[in-house]
């Protein structure tokens, strides 16, 4: 993982804190919105790696998208278990 990788993912974070734009609001995003969040941050970083010549699997841009995509884990519960109506 390069610096360039890892500044990429701050500032995909930074630019999703809400005090950023109102010093009275919380530090970090709401966890409602950890998948939209978690999806930013990874996508800044795959491009950073794609531009960087880094990416192993996914040498353009389209390619980094599409394996992301392709990957992204969604949180899916049957009944009976916790996040799904069970106690």
């Amino acid at each position: 993982v390069s610096d360039t990788m890892i500044e990429a993912g701050l500032v995909a974070l930074a630019e999703r804190i809400p005090a950023a734009m109102d010093p009275d609001a919380a530090l970090m995003p709401p966890l409602a919105e950890v998948q939209q969040v978690s999806a930013a941050v990874a996508e800044a970083v795959a491009l950073a790696a794609v531009k960087e010549g880094l990416s192993r699997r996914a040498p353009s841009a389209a390619e980094a998208l599409a394996q992301l995509a392709a990957h992204h884990w969604y949180p899916t519960y049957g009944e009976g278990t916790v996040g799904h109506g069970a106690t």
